[in-house]
């Protein structure tokens, strides 16, 4: 059997204080992980709502940049009838009348005496 002596125990006792004081500081170490680790995982949550609100607002954009393209072919499309009319049965209608501006164009009155652009007008509102 060994003999222990006081010297052997403060030793161990001195060794045994170190190993805990060890434990302490992995106990804070790991605490301050588990803080970090949550603010992580809630400005990781916050992040992904962001994202699904910035796509919802992309889609809700395309949408609209889609509505606006169309109504911009129709425009173009009442523009090219427009240009149609005034430029072939307008320089008529301006010949046998003997009206519009000198200029070239027509008044609101004038436009309404050619039928094709009164209808172009109607169809257009």
């Amino acid at each position: 059997m060994p003999v222990w002596n006081k010297v052997s125990f403060d030793n161990v006792a001195e060794g045994n204080t170190s190993v805990l004081a060890i434990i302490e500081e992995i106990a804070k170490a790991t605490s301050s992980q588990a803080g970090g680790i949550k603010n992580l995982t809630l400005t990781m949550d916050e992040m992904q709502t962001v994202i699904h609100e910035n796509a919802a607002a992309a889609e809700q954009s395309a949408s609209a940049a889609e509505e606006l393209n169309a109504q911009a072919k129709e425009m173009q499309l009442y523009s090219d009838q427009l240009d149609i009319l005034v430029g072939d049965h307008g320089k008529r209608h301006l010949h046998e009348h003997g009206g519009a501006q000198a200029s070239g164009t027509f008044s609101a009155e004038e436009m309404n005496d050619i039928p094709a652009a009164k209808n172009l007008l109607t169809a257009s509102r």
